[in-house]
């Protein structure tokens, strides 16, 4: 989402490389969060060898479950092909890296894709042929109409375009533009699911604190609802990976 208040960068590509990395990120983000060990009724084991379509995680005390999806069009392969960093030797011995050029005009971003989202939007889409089109009636269609509780996983770090906004000023902006943008996946999961929970989980950077946060959300009658804040660097799986891609 560029606009005149946000600005976002992905993920380096080593903390989705695979499916087993992000969902075991987003497993101990949750695990970090008191609010949603309370709300779901204990910490979350994550389901490593799934079958029979099982969810990702199941809170340990309550047999909670939640299943982790994406916000992005491509399959995980095809994001990673274009968010891995191109190496390239400058000198014997030396590499430098740069990124893909273009890259936010390849991927689809369907958190983006839901701005100004109603019912006759999405059936007008449904007649559509082209990328986009295609990729958002199948996010509403197939990914999140499903019986089961859902987090929405987008892996950007959104950061305001005004950076001498201060830094809960920004986290307000932020969140503030995500709910506006998303508030038609409340709507759509109330009609089709509503005995299901959803949530989004999305990354905050604020450079002039060198802070960098997972927001957790739920979506409720109410709106978009910020259940907490996790530091993502005090993940382990995050400060591993981090000191491997030094």
């Amino acid at each position: 989402m560029e606009n005149a208040i946000l600005q976002y960068d992905f993920f380096p590509h080593y903390y989705t490389s695979n499916k087993d990395i992000y969902e075991l990120i987003l497993c101990e983000c949750l695990n970090k969060s008191k609010k949603m060990i309370d709300l779901c009724g204990g910490k979350f084991s994550l389901i490593k060898n799934q079958c029979n379509k099982q969810p990702d995680v199941i809170a340990d005390n309550s047999g909670y479950e939640i299943d982790f999806k994406m916000m992005i069009s491509e399959t995980l392969k095809e994001f990673q092909s274009r968010t891995a960093p191109i190496a390239q030797e400058i000198a014997p011995g030396v590499k430098a890296f740069h990124n893909p050029p273009q890259l936010k005009k390849k991927v689809v971003l369907i958190w983006n894709c839901c701005r100004n989202m109603d019912d006759a939007r999405l059936q007008y889409l449904r007649t559509q042929k082209d990328m986009e089109a295609k990729a958002v009636t199948h996010f509403f269609d197939k990914v999140i109409n499903t019986d089961k509780n859902i987090l929405l996983f987008i892996p950007v770090f959104f950061t305001t375009v005004d950076q001498s906004l201060s830094a809960e000023i920004q986290y307000e902006t932020i969140h503030k533009e995500l709910s506006e943008t998303t508030s038609y996946i409340y709507t759509y999961r109330n009609e089709k699911c509503n005995n299901y929970d959803t949530y989004i989980v999305y990354a905050v950077n604020i450079p002039n604190k060198k802070e960098f946060s997972l927001i957790i959300a739920k979506f409720t009658a109410n709106g978009l609802e910020i259940v907490d804040r996790v530091s993502f660097f005090s993940l382990e799986s995050v400060q591993k990976l981090a000191i491997e891609n030094l």
